[in-house]
Order: structure tokens, then sequence, then C-alpha cells
């Protein structure tokens, strides 16, 4: 997963077993511009802009890009027939049954 670019860096700062948090540090000054952390009310990764940090459309662009990396590998491990559990037939997801 990247977790450098031109201007920002993605550091993870804690693993909740579920999801993760990352700060968004500048690379030029090592500040700490804001959080990538879990929103349960959209069920996503969001943004969350520490008070009166500026940020020009290719840092958000990184931004957006890291999120995208982050949620894909999260679907990753909850489709069926990925993740270690099912790999070695350890799954407890029961399967769908559809009734008609």
């Amino acid at each position: 997963m990247k977790t450098e670019y031109k201007y920002i860096r993605m550091d993870q700062c804690c693993d909740t077993g579920k999801t993760t948090v990352w700060n968004v540090n500048s690379t030029s000054t090592e500040t700490c511009l804001g959080t990538i952390a879990w929103y349960g009310a959209w069920r996503k990764y969001c943004f969350f802009p520490y008070h009166s940090t500026v940020f020009h459309d290719g840092c958000l662009q990184d931004i957006c890009h890291f999120i995208g990396q982050l949620m894909a590998e999260r679907k990753a491990k909850h489709t069926p027939g990925h993740g270690a559990a099912s790999e070695t037939g350890n799954s407890k997801r029961k399967p769908r049954v559809s009734i008609a």
C-alpha cells in the first residue's frame, strides 16, 4: 500500500482490531495535518483535517487515493474467497440462502 506521496505521508497510529487510524503528515515539516479513520455512520474511511489546515487539489487527490486503497483492502478482507480464514477453509461465514 502506498503511504508516501510528494507532500504528505500517511503513518498508521493505531489499530482497533477492525479498522486502522492513520495520521496525515507533511513530508516537509513533519506536522500532523489530520487523521484518516473509519466513520461508522457512512461505513467508510474519511479524512478528518485539523483546524486551520489548508490543502491544494494534489494533496486532496493523494488523500482520496489512500482512502481508496484502505477501502479496497477492507473489501478484499470481507469478500468470500479472500483472506486467511477462507484460504484455510476455516471461514466462519455462513453461506447465504435465498428463499423464493
